[in-house]
C-alpha cells in the first residue's frame, strides 16, 4: 500500500470530518498506527479526537470518499472499508458497462480486459485515490450510449465528477469531455448547464488543496535518461533539494517541515526553477518524452522496471491508435487523449496514473474484436451486415 505519511491524512481526516469541510488529522492517532503492520493498519478504525492539526498537503476529495466508505462499512477500519467500497463500485461499473455493449464478443473482451484484468484489480484493491479516475471515462460511456434521461446523468455527473476532480485534479479534461459528449449526443440543455456548473465548481475550489505540479514534473524527468541524475521517485526530488539547500524534507503529516508554508513554498519554487532550467536546456528531449508518454498512454503504460516493456507498450499504443481509426471509435481515442494530456506532457503514464484510460482501451479492444469477427465471416456469408460502431 501507499506509505503511512500519505494514507494517514486521508484515513484520519475521514474520522475527523467537520462542516464546513476542514481537513484535520489526529497526532495521537498517528502515534498509535506508526508501529502497526500493514494488515493491522488497514483494519484499524481511526478516532475522532479533540486535539487535531490541519493537513495542508495533497488533494481533499479522497477524504470524503473514505468518509463514505467508513460510513457504509462501520465495522471496518478505513483501509479495508475503502477497498471494499472500491471493489463494490468496480463491480457496478463493469456490470453497467456490459449492459451497454451490444454483442457477446464485445462484452467478453471488455470483461477480460477490464473486469478481471490483474493490473486493473491491483489498483481496485489499492487503498489510495487512483481507482476513482475510472468514473469520468464511465460517464463518457454513459453519455455516448445515451443511457436513460440525460438531465439526470448531467446533474449527477456535475456533482460526482467534481468530487473526482477534487480527488484527482488531472481528471478535469476527461470529466469535461463527458458533458461535451452528452450534449453532442442528446442536444440536452441540461448537459450544457450542468457542464457550466461543473466548470464553475472546479474554478472556485481549485485552490482548496496543495499539490503543485512542480514536484511531479521534476520527478517525471527521471523516467528517461538525463545528465542531472534525476530519478523517477519522490526521494530523488528530496535529495536534490537537500543537496542544494542542506534542508531535508520530511513528509510526516504531524511534524514534517513540508507542512510549513515557508519551507513548502521554497521547496516547490526550487523544483520549478530546476524544471524550467532543464526545459530551457533540453526542450526537444522533454518534447520527445511527452510524445513517448502519450503514445504509451494508448498501450500498457510506462514500466519503471523494464525498458523493453516500454517499447512493447509503445508499439501497442500505435496499434491501438490504428484500431481507433479502422473501427471509427473516435470518442474512446479522444477520451484517452483527454485523460492523459493532463499529465503525460511531464510525467510518464505509470499504471496507477493511467488507470482510468484502461477503461477506454478495453472498450476499443472490444469494438476491434467485434469488427474482426464480422469482417472474418463476411466472406462466408455475404448477407451478413457490416459492423458499425454506434
Amino acid at each position: 500500500m501507499e506509505g503511512l505519511n500519505w494514507t494517514f491524512p486521508y484515513f484520519s481526516g475521514a474520522a475527523n470530518v467537520t462542516w464546513p469541510l476542514d481537513w484535520r488529522i489526529s497526532p495521537a492517532d498517528y502515534g498509535r498506527v506508526s508501529g502497526m503492520s500493514v494488515s493491522e493498519y488497514l483494519a484499524y478504525r481511526h478516532r475522532s479526537t479533540d486535539v487535531s492539526v490541519p493537513n495542508v498537503v495533497n488533494n481533499y476529495g479522497y477524504v470524503l470518499l473514505v468518509y463514505v466508505a467508513r460510513s457504509v462499512f462501520p465495522w471496518m477500519g478505513e483501509g479495508n472499508a475503502i477497498v471494499a467500497l472500491q471493489l463494490l463500485v468496480h463491480v457496478l461499473v463493469v456490470l453497467a458497462t456490459l449492459s451497454l455493449l451490444e454483442t457477446t464478443m464485445q462484452r467478453a473482451v471488455f470483461f477480460l480486459c477490464f473486469g478481471v484484468n490483474p493490473v486493473v484489480l491491483h489498483v481496485v484493491t489499492f487503498p489510495f485515490y487512483y481507482f476513482w479516475t475510472v468514473i469520468p471515462p464511465f460517464f463518457v460511456a454513459l453519455a455516448w450510449y445515451r443511457v436513460g434521461r440525460p438531465e439526470v446523468w448531467a446533474w449527477l455527473g456535475a456533482i460526482l465528477l467534481f468530487l473526482v476532480v477534487l480527488t484527482r485534479p488531472v481528471t478535469v479534461f476527461v470529466s469535461g469531455l463527458s458533458f461535451v459528449v452528452l450534449y453532442w449526443r442528446t442536444r440536452s440543455k441540461h448537459a450544457l448547464f450542468a457542464g457550466l456548473l461543473f466548470a464553475g465548481l472546479c474554478i472556485v475550489f481549485r485552490g482548496g488543496s496543495v499539490s503543485p505540479v512542480w514536484h511531479t514534473a521534476f520527478v517525471g524527468i527521471g523516467a528517461y535518461e538525463n545528465s542531472e541524475g534525476i530519478e523517477l521517485s519522490d526521494e530523488s526530488a528530496y535529495a536534490h533539494y537537500r543537496e542544494a539547500t542542506g534542508v531535508a524534507i520530511s513528509t510526516n503529516p504531524v511534524t514534517g517541515n513540508l507542512r510549513g508554508v515557508e519551507e513548502r513554498s521554497r521547496y516547490y519554487a526550487f523544483l520549478k526553477g530546476r524544471y524550467l532550467a532543464f526545459l530551457g536546456e533540453h526542450p526537444l528531449r522533454l518534447a520527445r518524452n511527452a510524445v513517448f508518454n502519450l503514445v504509451q498512454s494508448f498501450g500498457l503504460g510506462f514500466s519503471t522496471k523494464s525498458r523493453a516493456l516500454n517499447v512493447v507498450s509503445g508499439v501497442i499504443g500505435v496499434a491501438i491508435g490504428i484500431a481507433v481509426v479502422w473501427t471509427g471509435q473516435w470518442v474512446w481515442g479522444v477520451g484517452i487523449l483527454a485523460y492523459s494530456v493532463a499529465f503525460a506532457p511531464y510525467f510518464p503514464p505509470i499504471p496507477a496514473y493511467l488507470f482510468g484510460a484502461y477503461f477506454f482501451t478495453s472498450l476499443i479492444l472490444a469494438g476491434l474484436a467485434e469488427k474482426v469477427r464480422v469482417t472474418a465471416f463476411q466472406r462466408v456469408n455475404s448477407t451478413r451486415p457490416e459492423f458499425r460502431w454506434r
